[in-house]
């Protein structure tokens, strides 16, 4: 989690000009169903993210602020399908959450500033209600406008198309965005993201990972009751990645798969076996504690820790589960042709997961191997690139490629110049987190002066909040 306790003595001058109403800046808000990420226009990252969970929670009949309790939650604020009960809990916990966000984070008077949000396609049109609906009625900011995550994320690269896969906690979503336009009507989403991983790999370990408390060598099964959230995340970000080996297409087509579509099954026993002989991973050993605090010592196979991914890239038929892999190859069958190659040729992935070592780099392989199975996306192959992906041959520090010292050797290098500098700034924007790019391209669209349709008191209930939302 970021903290507030790194930021320098100009921001927090920056900070409290923004709180005498002196500022220009405005506040960034990305909602996923885990966190919010929030902070000030013109920042190269979040100020703050804040987890958002719900569970056990203490309302009274006279409800008010303080008679209001949480705690920690092994699921998001919310869940795909998203259920009406729960409405009225998620209205009050994000309320709560903005006004802690704003009194000690960003210590100012929301009414000073305008809020602009990263429309994610993992956030729900409820959900979207309430956060406006508390903004601009309970908490009275200025105006709000929504900027769409996927382009802003292509932005961070200085591009306006490409294919934007966002990992997110409940969800997968797969745009594509061309000529700085998201193209929704193609756009699709698997319910495959942190929080099914996580599931999977609670299933694997409590079948396959075992553990021993400090100083015994007797060995048993890993249960439900040891496997918190906190346990299985702290794995995922730490011990796991993606194989750069493939398991072979013969064995992962689902043999019920119609003719015209091929669907995948990367979680059966045959597979299983499949992945322990081909394993390059070697088994690890850590120490954790329990919720009662007694020390234990974990032990998980080599081939778990580089085949847990294999459920987000082809997904699982059994389980009614759609790979991303295979959903990148339906969204290029059904846009235009002409977009084909220039969307296949811009990949770029952002999110939870984006920042698993290979994982990137796998998602484009199998990508190439479905589509030269295709015979309708076989000439697509070839173009198949990430738009993130470094180009050692044109970093910015070689003698060759900078600009400087072609000026110093050229009188004359008006022709020269645009391709010098297209290749001077080809990497830039690639030290930006996976993580943030949504967050950071809306910070330097808001700083550029790129305006959306803005949202206000006055024009707010033409977007008709139903009052079961409230």
């Amino acid at each position: 989690m970021y903290s507030n306790s790194g930021v320098d003595s100009s921001y927090n001058q920056g900070i409290y000009l923004s709180s005498f109403g002196l500022g220009s800046d405005k506040i960034i808000l990305d909602f996923d169903s885990d966190c919010l990420k929030a902070g000030f226009s013109g920042e190269y990252k979040p100020l703050i993210k804040i987890p958002l969970r719900k569970e056990q929670q203490v309302i009274q009949d006279d409800f008010c602020e303080t008679s209001f309790r949480l705690s920690p939650s092994k699921i998001g604020l919310f869940e795909n399908p998203l259920r009406e009960n729960d409405l009225k809990v998620i209205n009050q916990v994000l309320k709560l959450t903005l006004i802690d966000l704003y009194k000690k984070y960003l210590l100012l008077d929301s009414r000073l500033r305008k809020v602009v949000i990263v429309e994610s396609p993992s956030l729900p049109d409820p959900i979207k209600k309430l956060i406006s609906k508390i903004l601009l009625k309970d908490m009275f900011v200025p105006s709000i406008t929504f900027f769409p995550g996927s382009l802003m994320s292509l932005m961070t690269l200085g591009k306006l198309e490409g294919l934007v896969v966002e990992c997110g906690f409940n969800q997968t979503s797969i745009t594509p965005v061309f000529d700085g336009r998201p193209l929704e009507l193609y756009s699709k989403s698997t319910s495959i993201g942190y929080s099914q991983i996580q599931t999977h790999l609670s299933n694997l370990l409590c079948k396959h990972a075992t553990y021993s408390l400090k100083g015994s060598e007797n060995k048993s099964l890993l249960s439900d009751s040891i496997l918190t959230f906190e346990l299985t995340s702290h794995i995922i970000d730490n011990f796991m990645f993606a194989s750069p080996l493939s398991p072979p297409l013969e064995l992962i087509v689902d043999k019920n798969s119609p003719k015209t579509e091929r669907y995948y099954n990367v979680t059966s026993d045959f597979l299983f076996d499949w992945y322990q002989q081909n394993c390059m991973a070697s088994d690890i050993e850590f120490t954790w504690k329990t919720l009662s605090e007694v020390p234990i010592t974990i032990s998980i196979p080599g081939w778990i820790r580089e085949r847990i991914f294999e459920l987000f890239f082809f997904g699982d038929f059994a389980s009614d589960l759609l790979g991303i892999v295979p959903l990148i190859v339906k969204i290029m069958k059904s846009v235009p042709v002409d977009l084909r190659r220039t969307l296949i040729s811009q990949i770029l992935v952002v999110g939870g997961l984006s920042v698993i070592p290979n994982l990137r780099l796998r998602i484009l392989k199998d990508l190439v191997t479905l589509l030269l199975s295709d015979d309708r996306c076989k000439p697509l192959a070839d173009s198949a690139a990430l738009c993130d992906e470094v180009d050692p041959a044109l970093q910015i520090d070689s003698v060759e490629n900078d600009i400087t010292s072609t000026i110093n050797k050229n009188d004359v290098f008006n022709s020269h110049e645009k391709d010098t500098k297209n290749v001077h700034y080809k990497n830039s924007g690639l030290v930006f987190s996976p993580l943030n790019r949504a967050w950071i391209g809306t910070s330097i669209a808001t700083s550029a002066n790129i305006n959306g349709f803005e949202i206000s008191l006055d024009n707010f209930d033409e977007f008709g909040v139903s009052s079961q939302y409230m």
